[in-house]
């Protein structure tokens, strides 16, 4: 009996690991697309913001994170995130993506 409830125990503990990776692969992917499509924003600088918040965020959480930021024609961009979750049963490797794909912002003058 005690087995089973540790192990209940433990999988509630990767569930809630894979959460907070999750969420964590989203924020990399939003600072990314956000960076990129922003006014005067390139996919290279979106590259470099996604990959400083990755170094800043991941922690021992997110492992191995990679972080792809890529043109979606001329008026958007795509930020893709992956990376693997840390793992505390033997048998079980998670993994966790984000795609985030938003608008090229433009400055217009004028009505």
């Amino acid at each position: 009996m005690v087995p089973a409830a540790m192990v209940v125990i433990l999988v509630a503990v990767q569930v809630c690991l894979w959460a907070v990776a999750a969420e964590t692969v989203q924020s990399i992917a939003g600072r990314a697309a956000g960076v990129a499509a922003g006014v005067g924003g390139t996919v290279t600088a979106g590259q470099q913001a996604g990959e400083a918040s990755a170094r800043s965020l991941a922690g021992p959480v997110v492992t191995d994170p990679v972080v792809l930021v890529e043109p979606l024609g001329p008026n958007a961009v795509r930020a893709v995130v992956t990376g693997q979750v840390e793992s505390i049963l033997p048998w079980l490797h998670p993994s966790v993506r984000a795609v985030r794909d938003v608008g090229v912002q433009r400055f217009r003058i004028g009505p």
